[in-house]
């Protein structure tokens, strides 16, 4: 990945580098295949990385030492354009929908980092969402200073005093 980021940079011509982060497995008609498609036909020189544990291991982005050759590549511009959508397994509505046996809010909107009543296992799967939910914030940050972009794609703010959003 670095080594052909890297080279993609150093070529005469310009090459757009996006990244996907938490997206899944690959299929038919995701952004990857439509950014791919659409730099086909634009004749657009660009290279399209999903990054997800669910297609690689090594895409862990709650690792440091992932997190900051990612975030180094970004900063020293080989990276352009940052696209995805953090964990939503603690955001979800399903959360709030109070079904018998269902999973309990572990966020609200006062509270999007965290309920203070979670039980261990709770609390380590927010500790977890928020690093990564930082991490990618990094990442798209780092992409916008240097004149890239970012796009984040998140559930719509319900605008009521229970929903978690992280546009609140």
């Amino acid at each position: 990945f670095i080594q052909t980021v890297r080279a993609a940079k150093d070529l005469m011509h310009r090459v757009v580098i996006i990244c996907l982060a938490f997206c899944g497995q690959r299929r038919a008609g995701d952004i990857h295949d439509w950014l791919e498609g659409w730099a086909l036909r634009d004749n657009t020189a660009m290279i399209v990385f999903s990054l997800d544990l669910a297609s690689d291991e090594a895409w862990d982005l709650s690792d440091l030492n992932t997190f900051h050759s990612l975030l180094s590549l970004t900063e020293q511009g080989y990276i352009d354009v940052w696209f995805g959508r953090p964990p939503h397994n603690t955001v979800s509505r399903a959360r709030l929908s109070g079904v018998p046996g269902g999973p309990r809010p572990v966020r609200s909107r006062e509270h999007f980092w965290g309920l203070s009543d979670l039980t261990s296992h709770e609390k380590a799967r927010v500790v977890e969402s928020n690093r990564l939910f930082i991490h990618f914030m990094s990442l798209c940050e780092a992409a916008s200073v240097r004149g890239g972009g970012h796009g984040w794609e998140h559930p719509d703010d319900e605008g009521d005093q229970v929903s978690p959003s992280i546009w609140s």
